[in-house]
């Protein structure tokens, strides 16, 4: 993957949801699950090491709306630095998507950005809290 620039949208968050439920799934598939995700886990965890490029994904709409933001410390478990989790929703998924004019802030790119509590570096659950998305210079708060 990597000699070829390959990407692996790898959605690890999908096991956070599933795990606590397992024992109430239909049999054969709680089975299926808990032989596929430690593996995948371990897979993840191997591409991370080889330095493989990966970008940001959800299984939508398994991981609910305005939950995604779990995947961070998913990938984390697997290794990431909170910096290479939050470069994969930015840089590696504009990359990966040919979008060279936006996915980072910087002069000249478009940049929709999120404001948050405290520093996603120090603490990736922050970013599960976003209190507002500016887009085009129009801020939009979460209400909640």
């Amino acid at each position: 993957m990597k000699e070829k620039g390959v990407y692996l949208v790898p959605t690890r968050g999908l096991a956070t949801i599933i795990e606590p439920m397992i024992d109430k799934m239909d049999p054969v598939m709680a089975g299926k699950a808990n032989y596929v995700m430690p593996i995948a886990k371990q897979n993840l965890i191997k591409t991370i090491k080889a330095d493989v490029k990966i970008a940001f994904g959800t299984d939508t709409p398994i991981i609910p709306h305005g939950k995604n933001a779990i995947e961070f410390t998913a990938l984390m478990e697997c290794g990431m630095s909170a910096k290479e989790a939050i470069k994969t929703a930015t840089t590696n998924s504009a990359e990966m998507l040919g979008l060279t004019d936006r996915g980072e802030i910087k002069e000249g790119l478009l940049a929709d950005i999120i404001a948050v509590d405290a520093n996603p570096i120090d603490d990736i659950s922050t970013l599960e809290n976003v209190k507002f998305v500016m887009k085009n210079g129009i801020i939009y708060k979460n209400e909640k």
